[in-house]
């Protein structure tokens, strides 16, 4: 593209806002022309270049729709231009569609939405747009949208879309809707596809872009009293909007990321909502944030510094944050995320009987699966009725083929849930509660197998404890082992120190996890090569059989400090004759000065691992490796000079292993 600049992002010494106000909408990213045009947001700029093939300035709509001002002098040049190519651009879009009923074949997909916007768009401009062209006519008429900035509840517009099925005049059917927010940082246009499949399907699908986003006025509340009010604002709307026929009893909640929040926070809240889906959502707040009392400085940095490029966040987000990083007002920050939490919430759900859909990836660092897993024993301790799903993948990576138009287990599973719940007569929920996707660990190996449960922990699941033993003369590592089977002995105790390279590591953040999960370039680390002096690892016996490991490890360390504040990092890994590991999961525990810990003084410390599910080859070990620091989490202590003793004999690993397969597997 080298007649264009592209502008993504900037530098975090120039006022966002100095930018932000130069630009249309006062939003990035923008796409410059060598004339000076501008467009800007991502959706149009993808939209411009459908329409117009190639980077060439007057060929687009959304300049003369979203930029010109109609009454300028500008406008009429702008517009004989575009209509003087438009006959082009819409012959290749009636050559694209073929005989086929979507541009994507027999769905609708992400493309067809950003045609129809293109053709909605020229028609506004130009009533006659698409005489002469019956099957595009037709095309476009396959369902209704709505495109509006709806005032809520303090006057705050919000940039809603819906989709809808097209009726016959007079008809009065009504048909059940479905409420999605945004994701942080992701403008509506996220949900196009499922609209469009949805409203074919015979639902009213209105997304929106939730307050302090994009097209949204206000400040982002970051789910909290505001959203829960824009979304029943919203739905106030739709029942009194005619066209749309919604059915004023079935009526569900659905989102991705911070949407997932937003969904079952409001199904809370409202009691119009029947059911709630969350796609890579969470359930409590400090848990993402702060769990195991271990910053998630990678995410956590990621989310603010990318809300303020696209949103308009408040000024006490970064303090949050701080008082996170510090432990400083942690009290503070705890009630101030219980009001975002949706476990705090779950009483009501359960008094109203409102079904919950889980779906969460066993890579995400953001919303980690051991938290989804807590979420959902609250959530069926509580009463509600509750499906989940946990997929291989990164934070809402297994969404994302259903978000262009792509079935999948996931979306799937979704739709079958909301038929059950929505459609007329009700259903009970569909399928297992528990289905979980199985990781494959080479590059060559079959695709996982989805493991369905009747519940989890699965009673096919047994937790195995082993006993940790230092290494002894010629070890490379020490050595686990059942308690009835103890090794030859070897050192009773361990010392570590503080240091960022020990030769563990879960990977660079965000990048390692997507290349481990969706290229599967496994996380590995070499045994033989460990500095001995900054991390302990510890070997099991060859196993004599292919064994499956499904569930969340944990490990009770003996340790003594030589400093009241500590982080423990506790590695598993698949470990192969040549003492090659293949990284399964790992997890943080970090210690603060106000614990009670103090230097000299043994205690025990439990360090849980996010869940895992693979199968470990014959002849493979299971590896377990302990550190002081990992780059994903802020330390509590950074001093080179920190040292920890692991006293061995008192300590333990716990492996979920299952006894056998589920009596089904998809």
């Amino acid at each position: 593209m080298s007649e264009s600049i592209f502008v993504y992002s900037r530098l975090r010494s120039v006022s966002n806002e100095a930018i932000k106000s130069s630009q249309p909408f006062d939003k990035l990213p923008i796409i410059t022309l060598e004339d000076g045009t501008t467009i800007a947001q991502s959706a149009a700029i993808a939209r411009w270049e459908l329409c117009s093939g190639k980077p060439t300035s007057g060929t687009n709509i959304n300049p003369l729709c979203n930029i010109l001002d109609p009454a300028g002098a500008d406008f009429g040049a702008a517009k004989e231009i575009y209509l003087q190519n438009w006959p082009t651009a819409r012959a290749n879009f009636v050559s694209q569609l073929g005989g086929g009923a979507f541009f994507g074949g027999t769905a609708p997909m992400y493309s067809d939405f950003a045609i129809w916007h293109v053709c909605d768009n020229t028609r506004a401009i130009e009533p006659g747009a698409l005489n002469g062209e019956p099957r595009l006519g037709e095309w476009f008429d396959r369902v209704d949208w709505d495109v509006i900035d709806l005032e809520s509840w303090d006057g705050v517009k919000l940039r809603v879309r819906a989709g809808f099925p097209k009726l016959s005049g007079g008809s009065e059917e009504r048909f059940p809707m479905v409420l999605m927010a945004n994701s942080w940082s992701v403008p509506n246009v996220e949900y196009v596809a499922k609209q469009l499949q949805w409203a074919e399907a015979g639902y009213v699908v209105v997304e929106y872009d939730a307050r302090g986003w994009w097209s949204s006025e206000g400040t982002i509340d970051l789910a909290g009293p505001s959203d829960m009010k824009d979304a029943s604002a919203i739905i106030d709307y739709a029942l009194g909007r005619r066209k749309w026929h919604v059915d004023a009893g079935a009526i569900a909640t659905c989102g991705i990321s911070y949407g997932a929040g937003i969904a079952v926070l409001a199904a809370a809240h409202d009691p119009r909502i029947k059911a709630a889906a969350s796609l890579s959502g969470w359930g409590n707040l400090t848990d993402a944030l702060y769990a195991a009392n271990s910053p998630s400085r990678v995410w956590a940095n990621l989310l603010l510094v990318s809300g303020e490029i696209f949103g308009r966040e408040p000024a006490d987000l970064w303090r949050i944050w701080n008082s996170i990083n510090t432990r400083n007002n942690i009290s503070g920050v705890k009630a101030w995320s219980d009001m975002r939490s949706p476990v705090a919430v779950v009483d009501k759900l359960a008094a109203r009987n409102v079904s919950v859909f889980l779906s969460n990836n066993f890579e995400d660092r953001l919303f980690k699966p051991d938290a989804a897993l807590r979420y959902r024993q609250i959530l069926h301790g509580a009463g509600v009725p509750t499906l989940t799903m946990l997929n291989q993948g990164v934070h809402a990576s297994a969404e994302m083929p259903g978000l262009v138009g792509k079935e999948n287990a996931v979306f799937s599973r979704v739709k079958s849930f909301l038929d059950a719940r929505l459609k007329r007569p009700a259903a009970p929920l569909p399928g297992p509660p528990v289905v979980v996707e199985e990781r494959p660990l080479t590059l060559f190996a079959r695709a996982g197998r989805l493991l369905e449960f009747a519940s989890w922990p699965p009673a096919e699941q047994a937790s195995v404890s082993y006993s940790l033993q230092g290494r002894g003369p010629g070890d490379s590592a020490g050595r686990l082992s059942l308690p009835h089977k103890l090794p030859p002995a070897g050192s009773a105790a361990s010392t570590i120190s503080f240091s960022p390279l020990s030769g563990l590591s879960a990977g660079m953040p965000v990048v390692g996890e997507v290349m481990q999960t969706e290229m599967r370039m496994p996380i590995v680390s070499d045994f033989a090569l460990v500095d001995q002096h900054r991390a302990a690892t510890y070997l099991g016996e060859s196993l004599s059989q292919s064994a499956v490991l499904c569930g969340a490890p944990n490990a009770t360390l003996s340790v003594t400090p030589s400093a009241s504040a500590f982080q423990l990092v506790g590695y598993l890994y698949s470990v192969d004759p040549m003492d090659i590991g293949t990284l399964l999961t790992h997890g943080p525990r970090t210690v603060w000065k106000d614990e009670g810990a103090t230097a000299g003084n043994p205690l025990s410390v439990v360090v849980n691992m996010r869940p895992t599910c693979a199968t470990l080859r014959k002849g493979h070990r299971v590896g377990f490796g302990v550190s002081l620091f990992s780059m994903m989490y802020t330390p509590s202590n950074a001093d080179p000079a920190l040292t920890v003793l692991l006293n061995n004999s008192a300590s333990r690993l716990s492996l979920p292993w299952l006894t056998a397969l589920p009596s089904k597997e998809v």
